[in-house]
């Protein structure tokens, strides 16, 4: 199933979201996010993201407190994020670290430079995740 959140694209694939940003990802796009996630926790029990930011804009701070405030996070067993530039790339850890400062959230993030790397590295965790 595709969902468009104006330039962005999320297509669920059981378990797995794969997320392309295209430009800035507001407070809203966050919004609409998070409820697909929920409905995705609801029929699996657990997610993963993988997250194209190889178009990304930016990420406000008020787009990144409402994920500090989301509680369906412990059930997220991996975020693969590819494509990124080295700036959006210290933007995604500064904005991860000040998610998992604010709300003591740990969120397993890995970086790739391209798809095929980060489909296999989700794939395994959430296989692993699975076995247990």
């Amino acid at each position: 199933m595709e969902h468009v959140l104006d330039m962005h694209r999320v297509r669920v694939e059981g378990d797995i979201l794969h997320i392309q940003i295209v430009g800035d990802f507001d407070r809203e796009h966050m919004g609409r996010l998070l409820e697909i996630i929920k409905g995705v926790i609801a029929r699996h029990g657990r997610y993963g993201t993988l997250i194209d930011t190889r178009r990304m804009g930016r990420l406000p701070p008020d787009a990144r407190n409402l994920v500090s405030d989301f509680k369906g996070a412990e059930t997220c067993y991996g975020n693969a994020i590819f494509g990124e530039s080295f700036t959006t790339r210290v933007a995604m850890t500064i904005a991860l670290r000040a998610i998992q400062f604010v709300s003591s959230q740990k969120f397993t993030a890995a970086f790739f430079k391209e798809e095929p790397e980060a489909c296999a590295w989700l794939k395994g965790r959430g296989e692993a995740i699975a076995a247990r």
